[in-house]
Parts: C-alpha cells; sequence; structure tokens
C-alpha cells in the first residue's frame, strides 16, 4: 500500500521546525512521500487574512526550502486545482478548508494511506474544524506532541473526545486508508513561524532557524520588516 504524508499550513515562514516534523514522520511510518501543502487562504481562526504574508510569497518560500532535496514534495494544489480555486471564488479571497484540499487527494489515490500530520496544538482545535470527522474518513491523523514531550491538561479531554479513533499501533496507520489516529513518539524543535517572525521585527537575526535559501529570499523581501 502506497502511503503519503501530508504537512498543511501557512508556512509563514518555513522553518526547521516544519521539515524536522515531515522528516522524522516519513521514516517512522515508512512513508512513500511527505507532501508539504500550503494554504493559499487558510480559514485561520481571530488572525484576518491581511496580516499573513501573500500566499504566492509563502509558496515560494516553500519551493526554495525544499529545492535540491527528495524527503519532501511540495504540493501546490490550492494555488492549481481547478475545484479548489473554484472554491476561492470570483475574487480568489474565500477561504480553502483541509477537507476539500484532503478530499482532492484521495481522489487522485484512492487506495493509499493519507497521513495527515498535526501538531497537539492544532489537534486540540481540530473538534471545530469544517467536517472534521469526514476527515477521518478520507485520512487518519498523525499527531506531534507538543515540544518537550510536554502535555497539557486539555490535551488528555482531546484525547478522550477523539477516543474511538485512537490507536497505538503502528501497523493500522500502514495498512489502513483512513480512520485512525496515531500521537507520533517523535522529537519536535521549538521553533515557530511565529517566533521567527519576531526576529525579524526586533532585529535579530534567525539564522539556523530557517533555511539559508529561505532566509536570504526574506532579506532581500519586503516581508517581516
Amino acid at each position: 500500500m502506497k502511503n503519503i504524508g501530508i504537512l498543511g499550513g501557512t508556512f509563514d515562514p518555513i522553518h526547521y521546525g516544519h521539515l524536522r516534523i515531515a522528516i522524522e514522520v516519513k521514516h517512522l511510518l515508512s512513508l512513500s512521500e511527505v507532501r508539504l501543502v500550503p494554504s493559499a487562504n487558510p480559514p485561520t481562526l481571530g488572525k484576518p487574512s491581511s496580516l499573513i504574508t501573500p500566499a504566492n510569497y509563502r509558496l515560494k518560500m516553500v519551493k526554495v526550502a525544499l529545492e535540491n532535496q527528495n524527503d519532501l514534495v511540495l504540493d501546490d494544489r490550492e494555488f492549481t486545482h481547478s475545484f479548489l480555486k473554484q472554491l476561492q471564488g470570483p475574487n480568489s479571497d474565500a477561504p480553502i478548508f483541509s477537507f476539500h484540499t484532503l478530499k482532492t487527494i484521495r481522489e487522485e489515490n484512492e487506495l493509499a494511506s493519507i497521513c495527515f500530520i498535526l501538531g497537539m496544538d492544532v489537534f486540540s482545535l481540530f473538534h471545530t474544524w469544517h467536517k472534521s470527522e469526514e476527515i477521518l474518513k478520507i485520512a487518519n491523523l498523525i499527531i506531534v506532541p507538543r515540544w518537550g514531550q510536554q502535555t497539557l491538561i486539555s490535551d488528555d479531554s482531546v484525547i478522550s473526545y477523539w477516543k474511538n479513533y485512537m490507536t497505538k499501533d503502528i501497523s493500522k496507520i500502514k495498512n489502513n486508508t483512513c480512520g485512525y489516529i496515531y500521537t507520533a513518539p517523535i522529537g519536535r524543535l521549538d521553533i515557530s513561524s511565529s517566533m521567527i517572525r519576531d526576529h525579524f521585527k526586533n532585529g535579530i537575526n534567525p539564522k539556523y532557524l530557517l533555511p539559508e535559501d529561505v532566509l536570504d529570499l526574506i532579506l532581500n523581501s519586503k516581508y517581516y520588516k
């Protein structure tokens, strides 16, 4: 069975934390590939779209980060897929939900195990997502623990909410196309996009937090000033 990892996000900007998660999950689950899927118009709660770096520039940063390596693949479908572009409306400003993006991936890979990778911080809000239970009919979820393996009390209640889907058996993920939630026993770098944006804002050099080519791209742009 082909196993495909999906790591979505705004990647604003992309950094080594994203890349390490993708690579570690790939090797842990023996995935055929891990696709990084930049969000074109994310339905981000509480964050006006005007505060997010323009989509095409975020896409460009991911392209640069993935050049000259084979472990990870760029999937730009939210910018190119006809159905997803149609959902954005005539002004290309309507949000695209993960359900719809994953649905297009499933349509192209009917027999694959699709592994949708989420950090615990994001998974804690998964029950509020558009068609969250329908997503589990399309994909398996791979949950990456918080930095340092720390656990919040709220995490326990989230896990309890989804207990019927939780598994500790990695073979369930490898041998089933969808329907399971697995917490990956991997480390996580204490790096965030917001940290890097704050570094730029405060004149702190973010070198070694993100790929050198991405840093050069940013330094020669008008963003994150």
